[in-house]
């Protein structure tokens, strides 16, 4: 990107934290300002480019289709880190429509005393 009047020359994420900060480079001179606006312009470039041609059928470039086998090598271990653990193979995602959840409701309980019932009852006969 190059800004013919003031003669940047950056590239487009640079260039949309400058215009976020209102074209003016002092303010990202401060160190909370530029993290606030270069994280804002990441998250939205990200999210630009997974969500991109994504289909059911083919996935896209962050997501994997449904049901499929993502054929990846398996992490290598790292014994000089940790002398003596084993390595295990992660299994594989499921990645099905079908999801099995349970749903709890809380019920407020009212226990009486059974003494307590029967005097009640008596006073209002």
């Amino acid at each position: 990107m190059r800004d013919s009047s003031t003669g940047l020359n950056v590239d487009f994420m640079s260039y949309a934290a400058y215009s976020r900060a209102a074209q003016d480079p002092i303010v990202l001179l401060d160190s909370n300002t530029l993290l606030r606006e270069t994280e804002e312009v990441f998250s939205t470039f990200f999210q630009h480019y997974v969500s991109s041609n994504v289909s059911l059928e083919t996935g896209g470039w962050g997501y994997q289709p449904i049901g499929s086998d993502l054929k990846v090598a398996p992490p290598v271990p790292s014994s000089a880190s940790h002398p003596g653990s084993k390595f295990e193979d992660s299994p594989m995602r499921n990645t099905t429509r079908t999801v099995n959840a349970t749903l709890y409701r809380e019920v407020e309980v009212l226990q009486v005393n059974l003494i307590a019932f029967g005097i009640s009852i008596s006073i209002m006969l």
